[in-house]
């Protein structure tokens, strides 16, 4: 089975071989660090919901923390149970985080400066998502399709929505995605990782739209919110025999949506 990370790379993210040594006596029974439906879905949430923090210190980086935020108690439960069974480590589960920039006030925080060096090297970013470029990590979207299906079915669960537009009269899933105006490519790369992963499934998706445009009010930034849609019969049946969403009631509204075509 392919390595993601090894004790060299683990031991590269360190200034000083001390603290590398201390890390390492301490977690040394989680490597190397393989591919794991666990791990997908871990990584789907913090690159929908989720936070990295990682921050200059000296000459070197300090790793702080993973945080996932939601407003459904269920989902931080599921975080955390996923974080115990990859990492046995568990998180904080807060309700007076307060109000931010994900939306959300509670979340399951998780204070590890070891599970969040091993996340960043997993290919999670930190910062703010909105202001940086980043993709699909290959390791998931060249994966098989067990680890593939983790990853798109956290991802809707935390980002896509399904509704019925009165418009055209049918029902669509939506999965939308916001940057700066000046990162728009890395936006649509990042959508077409997507849908390049749902076509493994024979899911079509329609091309990137458009779906608001707004300035900043931090910053006085423009940025820009791009969405593709699957709205055929035949993709969306297959989505919910493939993927489906862990939440209840977008899972309801799939299958009424299902039933519906019958």
């Amino acid at each position: 089975m392919q390595v993601l990370i090894n004790k060299k790379q683990f031991f590269q993210t360190y200034k000083s071989i001390n603290y590398a040594n201390r890390s390492w006596d301490n977690y040394s029974y989680l490597f190397p660090i393989k591919p794991s439906q666990e791990l997908a879905e871990i990584t789907a949430d913090l690159l929908t919901d989720g936070a990295m923090d990682i921050r200059p210190r000296l000459k070197s980086m300090k790793y702080n923390y993973i945080a996932f935020f939601s407003k459904h108690n269920d989902e931080l439960i599921r975080f955390n149970k996923n974080l115990y069974k990859l990492f046995k480590v568990k998180g904080r589960l807060t309700k007076k985080w307060g109000v931010n920039h994900y939306g959300k006030s509670q979340g399951c925080i998780v204070v590890n400066s070891t599970i969040t060096r091993i996340m960043n090297l997993c290919g999670v970013p930190f910062g703010r998502k909105t202001n940086i470029s980043y993709d699909i990590p290959k390791w998931i979207s060249k994966g098989n399709l067990d680890i593939q299906r983790a990853f798109l079915r956290r991802s809707f669960t935390c980002e896509g929505s399904i509704s019925y537009d009165k418009n055209s009269k049918r029902w669509e899933i939506r999965y939308p995605m916001y940057k700066l105006a000046n990162l728009s490519d890395s936006n649509k790369k990042y959508l077409n990782s997507l849908k390049g992963m749902l076509s493994n499934f024979n899911i079509n998706a329609s091309n990137n739209w458009i779906k608001e445009s707004y300035i900043r009010k931090i910053d006085r930034k423009l940025v820009e919110g791009y969405y593709f849609r699957i709205s055929e019969k035949e993709s969306m049946g297959r989505f919910c025999k493939n993927i489906n969403f862990d939440l209840e009631y977008k899972q309801k509204r799939l299958n009424k949506a299902i039933q519906s075509f019958s």
